[in-house]
């Protein structure tokens, strides 16, 4: 069987200016073993967020550490890398929106490790670990005649390695878009 358990918190000022801030874990439980009276596998994740909104200037910052147990559907099965081995991934980040008189200035960067540690060589699970980074910037520009359609040219720098290769970095320019409708619902694509 499997079962999935989600606790969250949300505090602080929930839309308008001021503070705000959110914690959730998960839980993913797989199967059961009656004969040893056990569970199979259990994946868990823990994630928190924290922003600061102002009238023109937002700040955020998250965080995060994820367990896959190697046995079930969660992280490793997602990302379509080495969807039997037991790792652990940790990620953070941040952002940074500046509204401007026609649209907008926004800023970020994301760091993630993926450790496959050492226990998945008695599965015979190949894995390596692998860390990216990337710093991300984009200038949105808001046409008052699109309603509520902007555009926006933006940049992309990252890197990324993994265990026993090479290192490689990447730089992506690219061409924005984004539909907001509601303060809820956004679209966005970008090609580049």
């Amino acid at each position: 069987y499997r079962a999935d358990l989600t606790l969250g918190y949300r505090g602080g000022v929930l839309s308008g200016q001021g503070l705000y801030y959110s914690i959730v874990y998960g839980a993913n439980f797989y199967g059961y073993d009656s004969s040893a009276d056990s569970l199979s596998a259990i994946d868990q994740t823990l994630r928190g967020d924290v922003g600061l909104r102002g009238a023109f200037t937002t700040l955020s910052a998250f965080g995060g550490v994820a367990q896959d147990s190697g046995l079930g559907f969660a992280t490793g099965e997602q990302q379509r890398e080495a969807p039997r081995a037991e790792s652990v991934n940790y990620n953070w980040g941040f952002a940074a929106l500046r509204k401007l008189s026609s649209g907008s200035l926004e800023v970020g960067g994301a760091y993630n490790l993926r450790d496959y540690g050492d226990s998945n060589s008695n599965t015979g699970a190949i894995a390596s670990d692998r860390m990216t980074w990337a710093l991300d910037g984009a200038w949105f520009y808001d046409p008052a005649a699109l309603g509520y359609t902007t555009f926006g040219l933006g940049l992309n720098y990252g890197y990324e390695e993994v265990e026993l290769g090479n290192g490689q970095f990447r730089f992506t320019p690219s061409l924005r878009a984004r539909w907001t409708p509601t303060a809820l619902t956004s679209l966005g694509a970008w090609v580049g």
